[in-house]
């Protein structure tokens, strides 16, 4: 397959990301492919008129940009072959923390590396019927960027995932991923070409810091996680409980 098939296949899939996230969230998010970061700035600038291009260096890392006095979130990651930006396409909600876009190979994602942060029971929980586990490193991923820097854990391992949902090929147009369980034997995951799968998920965590009025039963940790052939995807927000009216992070 060229490059270019390439290219135009992952736009579609990232279409369909975002009107799912729409769906599930009611929030609009733009999804920006890159190889190069000049090219999210070339992105920014088309995008958004208030966008000041001498904002952008070759260190700059988006978490929040200010336009016209509003706030968007934003996040980024990048794996060997491809980039991925993620950004709220109007002026994020007051409850929002944080975005978080997380993007791996899936040939990168072993059951080694799977291991080292996960529990058994997470691992378990994604391999009942069909091994879905290798989301667990992209979705703990996503999970850590989108808390706030004050929270963060100290390690993604910190991330638990609580639930998750296997969103239906007849419903949202993805197939069911079809792999085999972890097993000892192997240290990697096998997936025919045309699988695909896309999940929805819950996360907390232990914050950093426990001396905030802020701590994990005042997050919610939420997102998807989406394969193709080659990649793993997930997209994570943190957002307050909706009882809170003030939160103060922890300094």
């Amino acid at each position: 397959m060229s490059a270019e098939i390439q290219k135009k296949d992952l736009i579609i899939e990232l279409s369909l990301l975002q009107d799912q996230w729409k769906k599930k969230f009611s929030e609009e998010i733009l999804l920006f492919p890159f190889h190069g970061k000049l090219e999210i700035k070339d992105f920014l600038i088309k995008q958004f008129n208030d966008f000041d291009p001498r904002l952008f260096t070759n260190k700059f890392i988006p978490q929040t940009l200010n336009l016209n006095g509003e706030s968007y979130l934003s996040s980024l990651s990048h794996c060997q072959s491809q980039g991925l930006f993620m950004i709220s396409k109007t002026p994020t909600t007051e409850n929002i923390l944080g975005f978080g876009v997380d993007i791996e190979q899936k040939s990168r994602l072993t059951k080694q590396l799977i291991k080292r942060i996960s529990s058994s029971k997470e691992i378990q929980r994604l391999s009942e019927n069909l091994d879905l586990s290798f989301h667990l490193w992209t979705v703990k991923e996503s999970s850590f960027k989108a808390l706030p820097v004050a929270i963060q854990p100290r390690v993604i391992s910190k991330i638990t995932l609580e639930t998750f949902s296997i969103l239906s090929h007849s419903t949202d147009s993805f197939t069911t991923i079809k792999t085999s369980t972890i097993k000892d034997t192997y240290d990697s995951f096998f997936h025919s070409e045309a699988d695909s799968s896309l999940i929805t998920f819950e996360a907390t965590t232990e914050p950093k810091n426990q001396t905030g009025e802020m701590s994990q039963i005042d997050i919610s940790i939420m997102g998807l996680s989406f394969t193709t052939k080659d990649l793993v995807i997930s997209l994570a927000l943190s957002k307050k409980a909706e009882n809170l009216n003030k939160v103060q992070l922890p300094v």
